[in-house]
């Protein structure tokens, strides 16, 4: 097995930094609350693959990171857009290891498997790509820092996945897919999201932010349409 490392790149949970997209049902403090506890159930999953993990963070520029958790490196990110924070990330991090598996930290259900398979997938070949729904993708796997494959894309996009896939082809990198996810981006992903782990007999990720949700009050599938409509509002129950 290529001894291998995780790296997760995020924005710090600071309201009004991070999930802006969820701000049209829920408050700034409740989405960086949310992303705190997506942190959080990423982290718990990677420590339980016995994967050393690297978070390589974003925040405002007079923001201080403060204490962290001990099995966890805290790095800051460097570069102006996504793909050049990722390359350095990326470059950093392969100075001591074989391959490294980059996710991001809106799939807080990421299962151990996906990121095994994805370890497993680049012994025979260069890199590995996890397609989400949205057009991008949750996770990238390499064994050397490509720069061409996180230049020019357009980040956000629904083409990023099909862009990285065209640069990798130029490229003459061989690549595998895994299977498609959606990650969290809007109400619509939450939503989905909980309704897809509600009722699984799983112990072992999403655990947090299953919690959350169900303090903010989300009861199921009829909440759905009834929120997106307005005829209902976001219960919103965590502490600022």
């Amino acid at each position: 097995m290529l001894k291998t490392a995780v790296i997760m790149m995020t924005k710090l949970p600071i309201p009004g930094f991070c999930k802006n997209r969820l701000h049209e049902v829920l408050e700034a403090y409740e989405s960086a609350e949310f992303q705190r506890l997506c942190i959080k159930d990423l982290t718990a999953m990677v420590l339980r693959s016995e994967l050393p993990l690297y978070i390589y963070y974003a925040s405002p520029d007079a923001y201080k990171l403060g204490d962290h958790v001990s099995e966890v490196s805290y790095i800051p990110q460097k570069g102006e857009d996504l793909g050049e924070r990722m390359y350095h990330a990326v470059q950093q991090t392969l100075s001591q290891y074989e391959a490294v598996i980059v996710v991001g930290s809106d799939l807080p259900d990421l299962e151990p498997r996906i990121v095994y398979k994805a370890v497993q997938d680049l012994e025979q070949s260069d890199m590995v790509l996890g397609p989400c729904y949205d057009g991008g993708y949750y996770l990238l796997g390499t064994k050397a820092a490509h720069p061409e494959i996180f230049e020019g894309i357009s980040w956000g996009s629904p083409q990023v996945l099909d862009q990285t896939l065209n640069k990798a082809k130029k490229a003459g990198l061989s690549l595998r897919l895994l299977e498609t996810r959606r990650d969290i981006d809007t109400w619509y992903d939450i939503v989905d999201y909980y309704d897809r782990n509600t009722g699984v007999n799983r112990t072992d990720t999403c655990v947090y932010t299953e919690q959350l949700i169900k303090k903010y009050g989300y009861s199921g599938r009829r909440d759905r349409d009834a929120v997106k409509n307005k005829s209902v509002t976001w219960r919103g129950g965590c502490s600022k």
